[in-house]
């Protein structure tokens, strides 16, 4: 598993835009960015339940997040990456809306670059 974080790391330093590959679904949620180890992906499925949100992974923390509020919805993360998740998502959130509506449509989310 460390490994596939690895290159699916590799990966998304050499594409970053684009759908996301198949390859790196992880049951349909596939990362769309990674940051200071921070991984952050969105669910894709018709219909997805509202409001927007994207979920962001550090080490065994798990948290969910509004996308046009960047509020902590549900979970938690440690303080810093907290703020480095919610800083990269006020600089993507015409992305992340735009990633939303696709995975509305059952479509895969595009990446998103990632905080630098």
């Amino acid at each position: 598993m460390i490994g596939e974080r690895n290159d699916s790391h590799e990966r998304h330093e050499k594409r970053s835009s684009g759908p996301v590959p198949a390859e790196e679904s992880i049951a349909t949620m596939p990362t769309i960015s990674m940051f200071y180890g921070v991984i952050i992906r969105m669910y894709y499925a018709p219909g997805e339940h509202n409001p927007p949100h994207f979920h962001a992974y550090y080490n065994e923390f798990k948290a969910t997040f509004s996308v046009d509020t960047l509020e902590l919805m549900q979970g938690e993360l440690p303080k810093r990456q907290l703020r480095l998740v919610q800083a990269w998502a006020e600089l993507h959130r015409d992305e992340l809306r735009a990633d939303w509506q696709m995975v509305t449509s059952g479509e895969e989310p595009c990446r998103i670059p990632p905080l630098q």
